[in-house]
């Protein structure tokens, strides 16, 4: 469903508020698939969570890269079902941490150790994310519907429409700012940050034209353009 990943894309990187503010036991429930998947992941959920502390980010990824080789490879050689689901939650930072983006992000050490949380406030404070985030999981409906699993998702996923208004301000706003800070960190943070919405839709779309529909409809309108390929290229491009 599209409500795991609205939810993990949208702590990706972000930060800038307390905890303590945040219902993290229901945005837990929003990504639990089973004990297989508990004990691979370790403690990869509560890292990425804490991102949303907005403090000493940098640092907090790097640790959130090192741990996601042996998480993906307890899901393999444990034959954890639906494994596609690594990829739904971890996509972003498996993008991020390999390749040439971690080259980047290991060579540019210095500018985004000292302007990372700062661009990441000054966004936050026009776009108002982590508020969203905070709003969503003391939401009373998502509250009592989590608890319910996957029969409840679609009544979930109608709630995540204001999370994905500051989504799409959050994503380009942070590329401009980041790019004029740290040249071409901000693209490739935000495609690591869409990298989970295309995951998603691949999952979606192999679900069958029923399944599919269904989803369609429960979708709020402002979460259209995370659905769309094009407008998700156009967020992530370098000016």
């Amino acid at each position: 469903m599209q409500t795991p990943f609205i939810l993990i894309a949208a702590t990706v990187f972000v930060g800038y508020c307390d905890l303590e503010d945040v219902n993290t036991s229901v945005l837990y429930k929003t990504v639990d698939f089973g004990k297989c998947h508990e004990t691979c992941d370790g403690d990869l959920p509560n890292m990425i969570f804490s991102l949303l502390e907005f403090y000493n980010t940098y640092s907090k990824m790097i640790k959130i890269c090192q741990q996601l080789k042996p998480a993906s490879e307890c899901v393999k050689t444990s034959n954890c079902p639906f494994a596609s689901r690594f990829l739904l939650l971890y996509g972003g930072f498996y993008d991020l941490c390999n390749g040439k983006k971690w080259n980047y992000f290991i060579n540019n050490e210095g500018c985004l150790r000292t302007y990372l949380d700062e661009t990441l406030q000054a966004t936050e404070n026009e776009c108002r994310l982590t508020q969203e985030i905070e709003r969503f999981s003391h939401d009373p409906i998502v509250v009592s519907q989590v608890p319910k699993g996957q029969p409840a998702a679609l009544t979930v996923l109608g709630r995540t429409g204001p999370l994905c208004s500051s989504m799409i301000c959050f994503i380009p706003t942070f590329r401009r700012l980041m790019d004029e800070k740290c040249p071409g960190a901000g693209s490739v943070v935000t495609a690591a940050m869409v990298r989970p919405f295309y995951q998603g839709l691949h999952i979606v779309n192999r679900m069958g034209p029923a399944i599919t529909g269904m989803i369609k409809v429960s979708t709020p309108p402002q979460c259209y353009p995370l659905g769309n390929k094009t407008v998700l290229h156009m967020m992530k491009r370098q000016d």
